[in-house]
């Protein structure tokens, strides 16, 4: 405990300086991941369904909006809510029989399972 402590039994000034800078590190990460995911909306899982893009994302999109919405990948008016692949999470439309095969793994899902 020598390492620690003075001869007084008091801590060493390198101990309280470790253990501020550690705290604040700690401090610091959590407000860092808290911050840095704000801009990220809180929404809805959209997925364009035109042949050949893949486009995806969690979006806030305006409730007077028509569906489908503009895709700003390809450029189509063919995004749509969807579902995330339970396996990679990848956004996919679901169908109109309550089905999915994903686009990206193959993975089929759907209503019930």
């Amino acid at each position: 405990m020598a390492l620690f402590t003075n001869d007084d039994g008091g801590a060493k000034p390198w101990v309280k300086y470790a253990t501020v800078a550690v705290v604040l590190l700690g401090v610091g990460f959590f407000v860092w991941k808290s911050v840095k995911n704000i801009d990220r909306p809180h929404g809805l899982t959209m997925a364009c369904s035109a042949p050949g893009c893949d486009y995806g994302d969690r979006m806030a999109p305006d409730p007077n909006a028509q569906l489908p919405l503009k895709c700003p990948k390809c450029g189509q008016q063919s995004v749509w809510p969807g579902v995330n692949c339970p396996a990679c999470q990848q956004p996919n439309v679901m169908g109109d029989d309550g089905k999915v095969k994903c686009r990206k793994c193959g993975r089929e899902f759907g209503r019930g399972s």
